[in-house]
């Protein structure tokens, strides 16, 4: 199974305007400024995520993730 860099996820978000907007324990919320919404759970960054993670993740930048879809 394919692992990606936490690094890279968050690199990719802040390239298309994601800024963090909060941190609570080891979760990162990160927000653009049309409110899209994504979340990235790590400790270190050198962690990893899976696909379906950084799936969500691009699925967030086009406003189409699981996160917008609850609402949070």
């Amino acid at each position: 199974m394919t692992k990606y860099s936490i690094k890279d996820e968050i690199q990719f978000l802040k390239v298309n305007g994601f800024r963090l907007k909060a941190i609570r324990g080891d979760h990162h919320k990160f927000q653009n400024k049309h409110g899209l919404i994504a979340e990235l759970n790590y400790k270190s960054l050198k962690d990893t995520v899976s696909p379906g993670v950084h799936k969500d993740v691009r699925r967030a930048v086009n406003g189409k993730s699981k996160w917008q879809e609850l609402g949070r």
